[in-house]
């Protein structure tokens, strides 16, 4: 346990009258940051438990280390957050202990948090952000989920559910949902688009409006969730939408792999031969 005295009357004693009935909790008062770095590194899971917290970097810093993380609901960013899950003050000992039990879920949540850092709050990322805000007025980067990472975090809650006890099973907050706040999608139309059942014209207008904001990362994950989710003969028509999203990015590789997918669903589109020969 680490952190700094609090100026509240009467806390610290209470947590230190707690704590001295707890010999295997350890409490260092005050960290450097370097040392909280090492801190950080050397632990198997960082935990943030709060009765208020809006938008900490702990839980950042714990994904940047590749560590997996549990917060209190009252951290109310963690929904915009990978390779963690919230849950309530009761239930932390059965979390820590199922995942002390399965290291290997500490790793893959550690690599998920880590890829969902990277691409939206390293420092690269963050210092493009402000450019683009002071030259264009908006991120043109917006914090769209990977639908792969995200569903490595379902199955993981999936199996860390068989394990805990029921009374401790808490709500999962879908992330993808957060997708909808960003670019003004309802979760409701979101969440059809990313399992597959919304209708493929509904689908195009969506990422029209994207592409229109110039999110076009997020355009590519909506259609790349569809494709995945839905089992709609048109999925040869999405393939050839997402290579020409792809190509848009320079995302050449990306594009000609959308375009051959296309003509495996549908041989006889000639729109899409045509792009893929493009860019042979």
């Amino acid at each position: 346990m680490i952190g700094s005295r609090s100026e509240e009357s009467g806390f610290m004693e209470a947590v230190q009258e707690k704590r001295a009935h707890r010999p295997d909790i350890l409490f260092i008062p005050r960290l450097s940051r370097e040392w909280m770095a090492a801190a950080i590194q050397a632990a198997n899971v960082v935990v943030l438990a709060a009765n208020g917290e809006g938008s900490p970097i702990t839980i950042l810093e714990a994904m940047s280390h590749k560590k997996p993380w549990l917060a209190t609901p009252e951290y109310s960013e963690a929904k915009t957050q990978l390779g963690g899950f919230t849950c309530e003050w009761r239930n932390l000992k059965d979390y820590l202990q199922a995942l002390k039990d399965h290291p290997q879920w500490c790793d893959e949540l550690g690599v998920v948090g880590f890829e969902h850092w990277r691409q939206h709050h390293s420092w690269p990322v963050a210092v493009q952000g402000w450019v683009d805000l002071i030259e264009y007025e908006k991120l043109r980067n917006p914090l769209v989920f990977d639908i792969n990472q995200v569903s490595r975090m379902a199955r993981i809650r999936g199996e860390l559910f068989g394990v805990l006890p029921e009374e401790s099973r808490e709500p999962f907050h879908e992330p993808t949902l957060y997708l909808g706040e960003v670019a003004g999608v309802d979760p409701q139309t979101l969440a059809a688009a990313y399992n597959g059942s919304l209708e493929l014209v509904r689908l195009v207008e969506i990422a029209q409006v994207l592409t229109e904001r110039g999110e076009l990362s997020g355009v590519a994950a909506l259609y790349r969730a569809w494709i995945e989710h839905s089992d709609s003969h048109l999925r040869f028509a999405a393939l050839y939408n997402l290579g020409t999203v792809l190509e848009g990015t320079g995302d050449t590789e990306g594009a000609r792999q959308a375009y051959a997918g296309a003509l495996n669903f549908n041989p006889k589109f000639e729109m899409a031969r045509i792009a893929l020969m493009r860019l042979q």
